[in-house]
């Protein structure tokens, strides 16, 4: 390896390719199927596809279609790579089935191994100096990997658990919360898939991952003949919820973030006297009371709590209760099936009369 402060990787044909962009030009290296390493220049590296390296975020499905259309209106087909510090996210078997080979999926471990492998093919080809980076890389890589790529949530863990102190010391508490909300995401997707399959026989895609509120807003989605789920960060907090569009104008959620346990109604566009409106529209009697468990939804108060998205235009209204420290991850889940089930049971579901959905 030569010169250089930037450091890109992607894949292509099978192949991992390395690049520094020094003050000389491009120069780099190159990995193939056997794990050999050579230097090259210049026009080598014209057709280094697109690599996308997730560390503090969660691929998904919507995004990596974006990249690849900004490439395609050109008619350019080339392959893209998705690098994540997860073994598995809650988009990971759409991207494997729909991206056409598009798209090559590595975690940490993979990049580790390839790495380690192309540095022993080259034996004494390599400087010293850049084999000791290259080295401790490898092994920052292997412990990332170790830490996050094999994080698992039980059913029988607490809902509520608390970051170890590692991941904090590491300042990867943040990605702690996200990946671990979005393991849960993944549990509660399935949940909802086998109950909602069991009353819904002829549907599929009866549950959608990682749409926005935008996205939900748009005339194709039809109002009540799906549940949208999702992962998320904020406030220090990682955050699952569940959504289906009653109508036109609004969707009824089911939140988690931190020990919150959610009900809410959220406004596809801003509107005047939310809270009065909210309590005009048919929703179900005890939606802002309580929860299909009986759990009392007092946590705060005053009538409502508020949050407005001024990215999208919409409007959040929630109220909540407090999720119990010693509450399992299979009650919380559950739960959050009943209320949502509550919900189709209180409109009574599209999905008995609208066609089967592609």
């Amino acid at each position: 390896l030569v010169q250089g402060d930037v450091f890109k990787f992607g894949l292509s044909d099978g192949c991992m390719a390395g690049r520094l962009d020094g003050g000389k030009g491009v120069q780099g290296c190159q990995i193939d199927q056997s794990g050999s390493l050579c230097e090259g220049t210049g026009e080598k590296w014209k057709n280094i596809p697109d690599s996308q390296n997730k560390v503090k975020s969660i691929p998904n499905q919507q995004q990596l279609n974006r990249y690849t259309s900004y490439w395609e209106r050109d008619n350019k087909k080339p392959c893209f790579a998705l690098l994540s510090l997860m073994t598995d996210f809650p988009d990971k078997d759409q991207i494997d089935a729909n991206s056409g080979g598009k798209w090559i999926v590595w975690n940490y471990g993979d990049l580790a191994a390839a790495l380690d492998k192309a540095l022993t093919s080259c034996g004494g080809n390599v400087r010293p100096f850049h084999k000791e980076i290259i080295e401790d890389y490898i092994q920052l890589v292997e412990e990332l990997h170790r830490l996050f790529g094999n994080l698992t949530v039980n059913d029988n863990d607490r809902y509520c658990d608390n970051v170890s102190q590692v991941y904090a010391n590491l300042r990867m508490d943040d990605v702690y919360e996200k990946v671990r909300a979005s393991s849960i995401v993944e549990k509660l997707a399935e949940r909802l898939r086998q109950r909602l399959q069991a009353k819904f026989p002829n549907q599929i895609n009866l549950i959608q991952s990682g749409y926005k509120i935008g996205d939900i807003g748009k005339p194709l989605e039809i109002p009540l003949t799906k549940v949208y789920v999702d992962s998320g960060y904020t406030n220090k907090q990682g955050v699952v919820d569940a959504k289906v569009k009653i109508n036109d104008r609004y969707v009824l959620t089911v939140q988690i973030q931190g020990e919150q346990y959610r009900h809410a109604i959220e406004w596809f566009n801003t509107v005047q006297d939310q809270w009065e409106q909210t309590q005009q529209e048919k929703l179900p009697s005890d939606w802002f009371s309580s929860t299909a468990h009986g759990n009392q939804l007092d946590g705060q108060t005053k009538d409502y709590c508020k949050y407005v998205d001024k990215k999208s235009n919409s409007i959040f209204l929630y109220r909540y209760r407090k999720i119990g420290k010693d509450e399992k991850v299979s009650d919380v889940l559950g739960e959050v099936v009943d209320d949502i089930c509550h919900i189709f049971q209180t409109y009574g579901s599209a999905l008995t009369t609208q066609p089967v959905q592609p």
